[in-house]
């Protein structure tokens, strides 16, 4: 019980300051938490990932439970690119960009580029995934799905799924020590 108490307590000296500072501290890691949680979401539903660690072979992917879940991919993406944007938003109007001389200036670089990085790898993977075709479907005559571009583009999806999350990756690390230091 006293391993747990200590280890609220430094959870909860991570973020310092003025109130106002550490409520936004707060709010920016529960939309990263969000970010995460999404994005799990996102990539275990999405079947070229699942293709690629050879998951849907057999029939233990096809279980309703999974189907269940696997049916609201699309919702997932929306509901990751909307806490992506927020986390976003708030970390650079509250944070800002980094700028020379700042105590812990590489760490501050680090998540302040890995989140530009993040950003347009997502959405060359929502670009990539057949959600986004089908909205895209829905505006157009032809279907998005028989061009000779999709075909070609889509061979690259699992591998800027890595690229995301590699970035992802360095952009949490970064961001833990970044807000354990400051």
């Amino acid at each position: 019980m006293a391993i747990l108490a200590s280890i609220s307590l430094n959870i909860a000296a991570i973020f310092q300051g003025t109130p106002l500072d550490i409520y936004v501290h707060w709010t920016i890691l529960a939309l990263g938490i969000g970010v995460l949680v999404f994005g799990i979401a996102v990539i275990t539903t999405c079947r070229s990932v699942a293709g690629f660690f050879h998951l849907l072979q057999g029939k233990s992917w096809r279980t309703r439970a999974y189907s269940a879940y696997a049916r609201y991919h699309t919702y997932y993406w929306v509901a990751f690119g909307l806490f992506l944007m927020l986390h976003l938003l708030v970390t650079i109007v509250h944070v800002g960009a980094p700028y020379a001389g700042e105590p812990y200036a590489l760490e501050h670089q680090i998540v302040f580029y890995t989140a530009f990085t993040n950003s347009a790898l997502t959405l060359l993977v929502f670009a990539s995934c057949r959600s986004c075709l089908r909205l895209i479907g829905l505006f157009t005559t032809r279907d998005p799905f028989s061009s000779r571009f999709f075909k070609w583009y889509y061979r690259y999806h699992s591998l800027v799924w890595w690229l995301l999350a590699a970035s992802f990756v360095v952009h949490i690390v970064a961001g833990i020590i970044h807000a354990v230091n400051t």
